[in-house]
């Protein structure tokens, strides 16, 4: 037998508000950042801004911050010639703050601006 749930809004328990996935695994940052001309956020969920770093690099600030520096962030590009994604902490921001940069190394060493995709894992504080 099939079972099928619909419903319009999950509340919380006491029925104030939604629900809160504070502690579940689940991502707590997505975004796609077009950082080709002037960079803009093509799609995101707890991303409060992006700052445009020069070439191929972008900071990103999580709306709501993490609880600690032990979360997981990943990452990709829409990049061609074997570009790779690297999340920069050289900027001297911590994780703790909720701000992390992304940038692309093409093969021969340079920096490539693309479309930047990142995921965030981990508990929310």
């Amino acid at each position: 037998m099939t079972s099928v749930l619909n419903v319009d809004t999950i509340a919380d328990k006491a029925g104030t508000g939604p629900v809160a996935f504070t502690k579940q695994q689940a991502a707590k940052m997505h975004c796609v950042v077009d950082q080709t001309s002037t960079q803009s956020i093509t799609g995101s969920f707890n991303l409060s801004s992006i700052t445009d770093n020069g070439a191929g690099k972008t900071s990103m600030t999580m709306t709501s911050a993490m609880s600690d520096a032990t979360y997981t962030i990943s990452g990709t590009g829409r990049v061609t010639g074997g570009n790779a994604c690297i999340h920069d902490e050289d900027s001297g921001v911590t994780k703790t703050a909720s701000v992390f940069g992304v940038y692309f190394i093409r093969q021969d060493g340079g920096v490539s601006d693309t479309t930047a995709q990142s995921v965030v894992h981990g508990d929310l504080a």
